[in-house]
């Protein structure tokens, strides 16, 4: 994220502008968009437990499907962590 800010605040090009008022235009915008987006992810409120549940399920059945036409995939033990972090997750 900080490349990207930083692209886009210093805008590092061989075309040299010196137009300060813009700058502090585009500044405040990065700046105020990055404190905002943080915020406006809190006001989401979280999934029910048993959406969640489901959506983890029907993932794990995708992978499990996948497993099973495809052949091994030489991550096995990223496979395998993937399915016990979705288990983890699940709500009671």
């Amino acid at each position: 994220m900080f490349g990207l800010n930083f692209v886009a605040l210093l805008a590092p090009t061989n075309l040299m502008t010196y137009d300060t008022a813009q700058f502090y235009n585009t500044a405040l915008g990065i700046i105020a968009g990055s404190a905002v987006a943080p915020l406006a992810f809190r006001l989401l409120p979280p999934l029910c437990a048993a959406l969640r549940a489901r959506r983890l399920l029907a993932l794990m059945l995708s992978d499990l499907r996948r497993l099973t036409t495809a052949p091994l995939p030489p991550g096995l033990d990223d496979w395998e962590g993937r399915m016990v972090g979705r288990l983890v997750a699940l709500p009671d």
